[in-house]
This record gives structure tokens, sequence and C-alpha cells, in this order.
């Protein structure tokens, strides 16, 4: 028997192994690619949550530069719009975010006339205040340097093939 007989004869049994062999290779490709898709849409999502509380601090912030006060609206607002905080930043902003929060009501307490109050009580109502809007003024300066860790992606993945050409050194 030669072996050309000998393929075509066997040809049946061979491509019953190699066949779902490729196919389960493709599908193995397949979900790996979707893994890969999955994780970066995990990324995506997350820095899109980090960002809305990054814009939140950003606007209370201007807001009371602007106008040296804040409403009872706007600490609402902001409480409103930073109370998952804690869930998708460590303690290091978190607790940024909660301190501004507290500084928004002493501010917004010391703004109020009372008219109880002896002349050294406003005063240091008043001085409350300033050092309150002092402060504000220097979280409002180091606000990007706070959020960037939390901002930045290690690494984009563009799938398995480019991130192999990238490691290479290859253009895209």
């Amino acid at each position: 028997m030669c072996p050309t007989e000998f393929i075509i004869e066997h040809l049946n049994s061979i491509m019953t192994v190699i066949i779902p062999s490729l196919i389960a290779l493709a599908v193995g490709f397949v979900a790996f690619q979707q893994f890969l898709l999955a994780r970066e849409k995990f990324k995506l999502d997350l820095f899109e949550k980090r960002l809305a509380i990054y814009k939140a601090v950003q606007i209370y912030l201007d807001e009371i530069r602007r106008n040296q006060d804040a409403s009872d609206k706007l600490i609402k607002e902001f409480e409103a719009n930073t109370h998952t905080s804690k869930f998708l930043f460590d303690s290091d902003v978190s607790d940024f975010i909660d301190e501004i929060y507290g500084m928004g009501i002493r501010l917004n307490l010391s703004n109020r006339p009372h008219e109880s109050m002896t002349p050294r009580q406003r005063e240091l109502s008043d001085g409350i205040r300033e050092k309150v809007i002092t402060d504000f003024m220097d979280y409002n300066a180091s606000l990007v340097k706070r959020f960037l860790p939390y901002m930045k992606f290690k690494r984009w993945s563009n799938g398995l093939w480019l991130d192999f050409q990238n490691k290479n050194g290859k253009s895209q």
C-alpha cells in the first residue's frame, strides 16, 4: 500500500480529529478575546464612575470659590453625587471628600446670621469662615494630584496580537 492510498483510506478518521481540534482552538481564542474585552470594559466603567465623582468635587469647589459660600442645595447635591466614593476610591480620596463636605457645612453655618452672637463670637465665626475658604482654595489646587492615580490606566489592551506587536516595538 502506497502512502497516498493510506492517507485516503484514513482521511475520514484524520479529519474527525483535526476539525474538532481546530474548532476548539477557535472557540478558545474567541473566549480569551471576550475575557480581554470584558476586562477593558470594566476598567472603562470604573473610570467613568470615578470621573463623575471628580467632576462633582470640582463643581463643588468651584462654586464655593466663586460664591464664598456653600448653599444647602450645593451641599446636598455634592453629597448625592459623591456618596459612592468609598466604594470607588481608597481612603485617601474618600476621606478628602468627607473633609471638604464637612468644611462646606462649616462654611454654610458660618455664613448664617446669628443675631444672638456677641461681637467676639461673630469675629470667631468670620475667622473660621476665612480659614475654611482658604482651605478650599488649597484643596482646589491639589484636586488633580489627589485624583490622578485613580484616573490612569496602566495599560490599554487592544487584543492579544496588537499587544504582542506593541511589546516588540512595532507600530500598530
